[in-house]
This record gives C-alpha cells, sequence and structure tokens, in this order.
C-alpha cells in the first residue's frame, strides 16, 4: 500500500515534462536596449543555424528551451532545441542545409551531459566538410573534457565558477548570490557571450543583392516625339479661307487702272464769271 503513491508519482512523470523550467525564467529582450545584433541584417542572420544540446532531463531545470525562445527574439530563427537521441537528426539537418545553401553558418551549444553530444555533432561535422563556427559548451562534465581535440572554428567552455553572481532583489541582507550549475545556460553574461559570437558569425555573411525596384508612374508618361518628316496635306476647297494669303508668294501682280479723268470745274450760278487773263 506504500508502494502505490511512488507508481502514481512514476506515471505522473511523463506528463511534468518541462514543469521546473520556472526556476530560471525565460530570459527575454529589451526592444529599448541597443544591442549587436541590431545592426545585423535579418537576411544575414537566417544564414545561422545553432543547434542546443540537452542533458536527459524531464523536469528542464536549466531552461534550455528559454534560451531557444530567446535566440528567436534576437532574429536567429533557425535555432533548434533537442538533446542526445537527436544527434543523427541533427547531423542530417545539417548536411541537407548545406547542400542548399553554401552560405550557411552552423553553431552547437550543449549543457553539462549535452556538451558531449555538441562536441560529437562537431567532430561529425568536420569530417563531412561541414566547418562549424562555434561551440559553446556550458558546464560539461569532467576536466578532461577541455584537454580534448577541439574540431570547431571558435570553442568557448563556460562554467558557474566563471560567471559573476547575479543580485538578490527580494533579500536585503544579501544583496548578491552565486549562480548554481543549472543557471549557467540563462545567465546574462552567457546570453551576451552567446549573441556576441553568433552576430559576428552572422556578419560574415554578405547580404543577399537587392533587386532593383521597378519604377511606378502616378500618371502616364508624354510619349516621345517622333522623328518623322512632316508631309501637310492639302486643305480641301471648303477650307481654303484659312490659308493664309501671301500675294508675294503666289505671284500677285496688282492690276493698274488708267488715270480718270474729272471734269473742269463748273462755276456755281449767281457769281460772276471769271474774267479771262490778259
Amino acid at each position: 500500500m506504500h508502494r502505490c503513491p511512488y507508481a502514481w508519482l512514476i506515471c505522473l512523470l511523463p506528463a511534468l515534462t518541462g514543469c521546473l523550467h520556472f526556476v530560471h525564467k525565460n530570459p527575454k529582450s529589451d526592444p529599448s536596449v541597443w544591442k549587436l545584433s541590431d545592426q545585423v541584417p535579418e537576411e544575414s542572420k537566417s544564414c545561422v543555424y545553432v543547434f542546443l544540446f540537452d542533458p536527459l532531463d524531464p523536469l528542464t531545470c536549466s531552461n534550455l528551451k528559454g534560451v531557444r525562445d530567446y535566440l528567436h527574439q534576437l532574429g536567429f530563427t533557425k535555432t533548434y532545441y533537442g538533446q542526445a537521441p537527436h544527434l543523427s537528426y541533427f547531423l542530417e539537418k545539417m548536411q541537407a542545409i548545406h547542400g542548399r545553401c553554401g552560405t550557411a553558418r552552423f553553431a552547437v551549444v550543449g549543457y553539462h551531459v549535452g556538451a558531449d553530444s555538441a562536441r560529437q555533432l562537431a567532430e561529425l561535422a568536420t569530417e563531412l566538410g561541414l566547418p562549424v563556427d562555434l561551440a559553446l559548451y556550458l558546464e560539461p562534465r569532467g576536466d578532461a573534457f577541455s584537454e580534448a581535440k577541439e574540431t570547431a572554428l571558435n570553442t568557448i567552455t563556460l562554467r558557474a565558477e566563471d560567471l559573476p553572481p547575479l543580485e538578490k532583489h527580494h533579500d536585503p541582507e544579501r544583496s548578491t548570490y552565486q549562480v548554481g550549475k543549472t543557471g549557467v545556460p540563462t545567465h546574462p553574461k552567457t546570453l551576451s557571450i552567446l549573441e556576441r559570437e553568433l552576430s559576428l558569425i552572422a556578419m560574415t555573411i554578405p547580404p543577399p543583392v537587392r533587386a532593383k525596384a521597378k519604377r511606378v508612374f502616378l500618371v502616364d508618361p508624354m510619349p516621345s516625339p517622333r522623328d518623322v518628316t512632316p508631309k501637310p496635306k492639302k486643305l480641301p476647297d471648303e477650307w481654303q479661307f484659312l490659308r493664309p494669303r501671301n500675294p508675294w508668294e503666289d505671284g500677285f501682280q496688282p492690276t493698274q487702272t488708267p488715270e480718270e479723268s474729272f471734269p473742269p470745274p463748273q462755276s456755281l450760278p449767281g457769281l460772276p464769271a471769271p474774267k479771262p487773263k490778259q
């Protein structure tokens, strides 16, 4: 009878997947604060593919899914979350992406046991000719992990003791506290390093050439003048009055009328006749 509650708890574990993500809240991007990723074109950021590996933890205490959502807010929408069983799937996806888009860049991030899967993905991708630009290992297990051969172009390892303490607002006596292992993925310093490295990778990708915009006229343009020789037509007879008259061009010669002979003046009646001149 005492084992019955534990049996019910084991049965409910699949339904409680990710139930402890609230331990570390989802990081949010403040749009009012200037960030390095804001200066990168969206077309370049869309060519950066990020693969996140979480350990086999059904409770997801580290909240690596929140890091994926944070990268989506920054514009790195090609960010994928998975665990160790997704290694072969991610490798096949990288091959398909590289064959379709030659300018694609890859980055792998692994937390704790997931760092081993991230390293294996970087090694297998390098063997296939798919160079990984960034490998970020968060709190990897064992000290021998840092002595292994690195295959990524840039490799960064972060542990809890490497990060600064966080501020504690609800406890006035202790203003700061040291971050734990599960808080490494969502630590502000980790997020800033991840944003910086991904932005630098995106800056190496040239944005696509924009097509020249077609000119749109508000009104129909005037047709260009035609280079033709004018051929005036003769006006009909009923419209000849519209033609300007130029008598010198038409060969007009004025007719000369003979001088008119005027009759001699007549004397008015009642007046003496003029005397003849002697």
